[in-house]
């Protein structure tokens, strides 16, 4: 039972970390008129709880986009529901291939290694995320195919400055204050 509470626990606060940052940030972007949102640091979470915890905040990062999408963005939950699984997927994928290559320490030994997880962190996941948001909205009707490209790019570029400007240096900041 233990067990289970830690799990409740933790996808709980996922959950509401993802929701809240959204919040936050869709209110810092809509009192000054930019929509979509420039920045997902949203995004950053999702990647940080799945370096840490893997696949088992899955259910936090898919119930944080849901409530993310539908609650403050108005998204229909359908929508936000498809939205929600490649928006959890992409960061536990990139959370698995970051630990194949720096360790599940996440210890950053040299240069190369920083690249890598810059890639996985600030380009592949991002990436995919916005495959599969972009591929959801064509599916339900709610985006035209010949903005598809533009939003792919634009959902690309937010996920990959949320995980850029908080997961990067929050995962620099814990290294440093990991005891030798």
């Amino acid at each position: 039972m233990a067990g289970f509470n830690k799990f409740a626990y933790e996808n709980g606060a996922v959950a509401l970390g993802y929701w809240f940052i959204t919040y936050l940030n869709w209110l810092l972007f809509s009192s000054v008129g930019i929509m979509p949102m420039p920045i997902w640091p949203a995004a950053a979470l999702a990647l940080i709880a799945a370096l840490y915890r893997g696949w088992l905040v899955a259910v936090g990062i898919a119930v944080g986009v849901v409530l993310a999408d539908s609650v403050t963005l108005g998204v229909s939950l359908n929508l936000a529901a498809s939205v929600s699984i490649m928006n959890t997927l992409a960061p536990i994928l990139g959370a698995v291939l970051i630990k194949k290559r720096i360790s599940s320490e996440l210890k950053i030994k040299s240069f190369s290694d920083f690249i890598v997880v810059f890639l996985i962190g600030c380009v592949f996941v991002p990436f995919v995320a916005s495959l599969g948001g972009v591929g959801s909205m064509l599916l339900f009707g709610e985006l035209s195919t010949d903005m598809a490209l533009s939003s792919i790019v634009r959902w690309t570029m937010a996920h990959s400055l949320g995980t850029l400007l908080f997961a990067l240096p929050y995962l620099i900041w814990a290294e440093s204050r990991r005891p030798e």
